[in-house]
């Protein structure tokens, strides 16, 4: 855990020698991953993108509905998790895309944002004051998330990182450095696991941001053809009794015992 003086407030970058100035969002990588028949959303990141002044590029996801067969693509593991749909293995892989075009471009950082993304005002300084640059992976939205009790530190206008006790849900939008999208892609490459998230982030040194500086719409039915997916095929297995005494289990436990849930 992290000491109680770390609540402070956080220096714009932590390798500014031979970087551009702070303000500028230079050295950044912005990928948007969406569905090509997406017309709608497309227009609307887009709007919003351009509006905060921050070039991008767009990422055609891989669509479950269009021919995509897990068990015959060579970028989907024989051996993945059983209960993983064709959905969710081709969300997977979009972003297991998105990490390979980062890694092999010049860029130092990644920001990735799903199409149905919403940055609030907050979004457009935290990408030009280069605050991504601070720590290996930033989460600016964020579901079921579990933080240190310290208060974070401060980034900006009362917004505070705060550090991951242990992988929360949701790849709505993220930032990386070259290390961390590397170890993400090794995790997952061949796809085997969730796109949210495939390993520990609390090994990379994640943090997610409080208050967020992205939103997502409030999920209903319908509104996700992944959700929709899931829900069809019955959702999750069940936990087996003996999963209970496990070490694992037992430090899950105790990680959730020491932390407090914020989303």
């Amino acid at each position: 855990m992290s000491s109680s003086n770390e609540a402070r407030r956080a220096p714009v970058s932590t390798d500014t020698a031979g970087r551009d100035a702070p303000g500028t969002a230079t050295g950044l990588l912005c990928i948007v991953v969406s569905l090509a028949r997406e017309a709608r959303r497309r227009a609307s990141i887009s709007a919003a993108l351009e509006g905060a002044g921050v070039d991008f590029e767009m990422l055609d996801a891989v669509d479950a509905t269009d021919g995509f067969d897990p068990a015959s693509d060579p970028r989907i593991s024989p051996d993945r998790a059983p209960h993983l749909k064709a959905g969710e293995c081709a969300c997977a892989l979009s972003h297991a895309l998105a990490l390979r075009r980062f890694l092999d471009s010049d860029a130092s950082h990644l920001l990735v944002l799903e199409d149905d993304a919403i940055p609030t005002t907050a979004f457009a300084r935290f990408v030009h004051d280069a605050h991504y640059r601070a720590f290996p992976m930033l989460l600016l939205y964020h579901s079921r998330a579990r933080v240190d009790r310290d208060g974070g530190i401060e980034l900006f206008d009362h917004i505070r990182a705060r550090r991951l006790v242990m992988s929360c849900t949701a790849a709505v939008a993220y930032t990386l450095d070259r290390a961390s999208a590397g170890q993400l892609l090794d995790a997952n490459w061949p796809v085997r696991a969730l796109a949210d998230w495939p390993m520990d982030l609390s090994r990379l040194g994640a943090r997610v941001l409080e208050p967020m500086v992205v939103d997502h719409p409030p999920r209903v039915r319908g509104q996700s053809s992944l959700q929709a997916a899931r829900q069809a095929g019955g959702g999750r297995p069940r936990r087996r009794p003996s999963s209970y005494f496990t070490p694992d289990y037992l430090r899950r436990r105790w990680r959730k015992a020491m932390s407090v849930r914020i989303s």
